[in-house]
């Protein structure tokens, strides 16, 4: 069995394209931003993150992949202010829920603007496209945002979406896996 990582990076070669307008929601320490970008060098990038030193430590991982900046933004910002940065059609994104490694955990994703960002980020995605939740609920606020996002996700109409979870059954409280495809508007 492929563990949540893997999975995630299968599920993002599977359905996204060169030349996609691609979301990293939660930028990190840049894997994802860089992961989307080796895969799909012609895709149009953004990221976001509220830490400078998530900004930063992705700007320097980039660059230190001789990454494309032609392709990339990276916005010191909250993913739930997205639709003030992109306004047309989205292919894909991923969030990354939690805190960011190494640093404070007592900074995480929060339930209430996650919440905002799977919204807008569903006005904005285009039918085939696919948005990918990895879920981290082993922390206080992560167990909260956990329960609320994957409530969110099970309420969603099959008619527009479809919605996939992959987790681990037998470890207590493993990071699992959302993914919402919007199947109409």
């Amino acid at each position: 069995m492929k563990n949540i990582l893997d999975f995630t990076k299968e599920l993002i070669v599977m359905h996204f394209h060169d030349g996609d307008t691609l979301v990293d929601f939660t930028m990190g320490n840049g894997h994802d931003t860089l992961f989307l970008h080796q895969h799909f060098p012609n895709a149009k990038i953004t990221a976001f993150d509220i830490q400078e030193q998530a900004l930063n430590n992705t700007k320097a991982l980039l660059q230190e992949h001789n990454a494309d900046f032609e392709k990339i933004t990276l916005i010191l910002d909250s993913h739930s202010n997205l639709d003030t940065y992109i306004t047309t059609p989205i292919d894909g994104g991923i969030f990354n829920l939690g805190y960011l490694p190494s640093y404070n955990k007592q900074i995480t994703t929060l339930a209430e603007t996650t919440l905002v960002a799977l919204k807008k980020a569903l006005q904005l995605l285009k039918i085939g496209g696919l948005l990918i939740i990895v879920v981290y609920q082993g922390h206080k606020n992560g167990a909260i945002e956990s329960n609320a996002v994957y409530q969110f996700c099970k309420n969603l109409d099959n008619r527009y979406y479809t919605v996939l979870q992959y987790h681990f059954m037998n470890k207590k409280a493993p990071p699992y896996i959302l993914a919402i495809q919007k199947d109409k508007q």
